[in-house]
């Protein structure tokens, strides 16, 4: 049992602190990808901070655990979660490009994650990597959790690209919605960024397969964890395919929130 309270198996070593943790969610089908991307981390990685792959029960073998710790350096300490998620019944059938993995994954890193006892009670930040995400080099010139902190960032990502409107049916009436109910008005960054040229939804969204954040502002209570509630009792990840991409952009870009 560790000082969190959390109780860890670490293959490699014991992390050396707690400031930030890279996670992925990842099956034993993808373990081919997930290697190579746990290669980029041995290669790249400026400090070897600690890393956790979440899965639903198919990657409790303790040869390939094994063996995964041995594809990172040694120093990089390596755990595994096992999660289990919502019994739903009502999934978007339309879209037979995504299985009902793919619901759960959305709903992981949208809702699940930052409840996690790894993000409640051990790590500050985390960096979400997924099984086909690689650092392509040159080594990183500085440690991503260290200039997060010192910076006293709050989110962090690399692109933007725009979502397409079949798969956020509803979500940005929903978000109105809870604004309105809040007596709460658009931030500027939403006009600028979430609204098109007509005042509809302009669809743009955060590439997050690669993205940083703390995960005490997906808790905070003033706005983003109630917007988090909203999507989650709406079941839209689930019959409407809605995205943890989108759910999270329009959480970072409410930044500051006026009263109407």
């Amino acid at each position: 049992m560790n000082e969190s309270g959390w109780n860890v198996k670490w293959f490699n070593q014991a992390p050396v602190d707690h400031l930030g943790v890279i996670v992925y969610l990842a099956r034993r089908s993808e373990l081919y990808k997930l290697n190579m991307s746990l290669l980029s981390l041995r290669r790249y990685l400026r400090k070897p901070r600690p890393v956790v792959i979440f899965h639903d029960d198919d990657l409790t073998d303790i040869g390939i655990q094994l063996a995964l710790a041995k594809t990172l350096r040694s120093d990089i300490p390596l755990g595994f979660e096992h999660i289990r998620f919502p019994a739903q019944t009502n999934i978007a059938h339309d879209h037979d490009r995504y299985p009902l993995g793919y619901h759960h994954m959305c709903q992981f890193f949208a809702i699940m994650l930052p409840h996690h006892p790894l993000l409640t009670n051990m790590f500050t930040y985390y960096w979400r990597l997924d099984s086909d995400s690689h650092l392509l080099g040159p080594p990183l010139v500085d440690d991503l959790f260290d200039y997060m902190n010192e910076k006293r960032l709050q989110y962090a990502f690399v692109m933007v690209e725009v979502d397409a409107s079949e798969y956020v049916q509803g979500l940005w009436e929903l978000f109105h919605q809870f604004l309105a109910r809040l007596c709460l008005k658009p931030s500027m960054a939403v006009k600028k960024t979430q609204t098109s040229f007509f005042s509809g939804y302009s669809y743009s969204i955060f590439y997050n397969n690669f993205e940083l954040s703390n995960a005490s502002m997906w808790r905070d209570e003033s706005s983003i964890a109630g917007w988090l509630r909203e999507v989650d009792e709406a079941k839209g990840i689930y019959s409407h395919r809605w995205g943890d991409a989108p759910i999270h952009t329009l959480a970072v870009s409410t930044g500051i929130i006026l009263p109407l």
